[in-house]
């Protein structure tokens, strides 16, 4: 489910959200959340897999919460609006980045971006693509393409706090200790996202010695 938690950064992060129905996309996500409204939130959320005019912008939603619609027949829906149109609607691109990390692996995710590169570009917040693509390649293993694809980011205006976050990811890739890489981050730009990374690792290594000075620092 990591890759699915990629979408849920991805939609805050380029506020895809903004641009089709927030509201209730959001707060159906919230009773999907909560023990009390989630048998009832999954029967809204499957009646609106049946609808055309949201199931594509609800599409990441049903593959985080266990729904298996028909994706093959979701990709020849895209592909034929995008032959049709030339670009496609957002929710048609939001759809399409939610079937790429449904291609099994960071090596096949990242092709499967590069192939509907312009697609992504036209409807989504384009540095966040390019930060996902480099990130599954580096996950890859295929590190040369990924500082290929870094440079060109940068060259095209890629933000400072993504280039830091991709640089922590390549540095890992290539070796570097994930838990001093984080703290790296964190101890130079303070940001609470870094934080969270950095307590999230530490928690799933069980280095309970290296993360009590950080959680003792946000319970403050």
């Amino acid at each position: 489910m990591a890759a699915f938690g990629k979408m849920s950064e991805f939609v805050v992060s380029a506020e895809v959200a903004a641009a089709s129905n927030p509201a209730s996309d959001y707060a159906l996500w919230l009773k999907l959340r909560d023990p009390r409204d989630h048998a009832e939130a999954m029967e809204e959320l499957r009646e609106s897999m049946r609808d055309p005019y949201r199931s594509l912008r609800r599409l990441h939603l049903a593959l985080q919460f266990g729904i298996k619609p028909d994706l093959a027949a979701i990709e020849r829906q895209i592909d034929q609006s995008l032959a049709l149109s030339g670009t496609g609607t957002a929710d048609e691109a939001f759809a399409r980045f939610a079937l790429a990390f449904t291609q099994g692996n960071p090596k096949a995710v990242a092709a499967y971006v590069a192939r509907h590169r312009s697609q992504l570009y036209e409807h989504l917040h384009k540095g966040s693509i390019q930060t996902i693509e480099i990130e599954m390649l580096a996950r890859a293993g295929q590190l040369d393409a990924a500082n290929e694809r870094l440079a060109e980011a940068v060259a095209d205006g890629l933000g400072g706090r993504e280039q830091q976050h991709i640089n922590r990811i390549l540095a890992e890739a290539a070796g570097a200790d994930p838990a001093a890489e984080r703290k790296r981050l964190y101890e130079k730009t303070g940001h609470l996202g870094d934080l969270a990374s950095l307590v999230m690792f530490l928690e799933q290594q069980e280095s309970w010695q290296e993360l009590y000075p950080f959680a003792n620092g946000c319970s403050a």
